[in-house]
């Protein structure tokens, strides 16, 4: 089919009817979508930033903690880090590890450590081992596990706290 060509620009008083649009990618961004567009939640991605901490003044414990279960049909993790109130004392330490479905494969290239040579409430990153570990489908767990040692010469720190950045797909 034959093409019109608009070489300048064209206003439109009434309405624009057709029966297909083909937008160009970059056109629409988000400064085009009004604010209460009524964009069913369904229809976009969701992104979450998920928290995990002990208590601040209570030295850490060694526990595993359910952090999130996916509800988008798929997802990707983006980004983990963990850190502590308090440093560890000379040889005390903490390790921080992030699983999938109740697996004992780590997600991570290597588990983050904690030890006197952090700073208190500068978290450290993980990194996430493959696109394949950080791939999330429906119904996944993400826990988080925490290990703390007390050393012969100083004692775990206190205050351990997580970071969990997941993107998923609504549908």
């Amino acid at each position: 089919m034959a093409q019109d060509r608009f070489n300048n620009d064209v206003h439109v008083a009434g309405a624009l009817s057709c029966q297909t649009l083909a937008i160009p990618e970059n056109t629409v961004d988000n400064e085009d979508v009004a604010a209460a567009a009524g964009i069913d939640a369904s229809k976009l991605d969701h992104q979450y930033v998920l928290h995990y901490s002990q208590d601040s003044t209570t030295k850490s414990a060694t526990a595993k903690y359910t952090v999130h279960c996916v509800r988008g049909a798929t997802g990707t993790i983006e980004e983990f880090e963990a850190g502590s109130c308090t440093i560890c004392g000379l040889d005390g330490t903490i390790t921080i590890d992030l699983l999938k479905n109740d697996s004992t494969t780590s997600l991570l290239t290597s588990i983050i450590t904690l030890d006197s040579a952090n700073t208190a409430y500068v978290p450290e990153s993980g990194t996430i081992a493959s696109t394949t570990a950080a791939a999330l489908t429906h119904t996944d767990v993400l826990s988080v596990v925490i290990t703390s040692a007390d050393g012969t010469g100083g004692t775990a720190g206190s205050g351990v706290f997580t970071s969990l950045v997941v993107r998923e797909d609504a549908d």
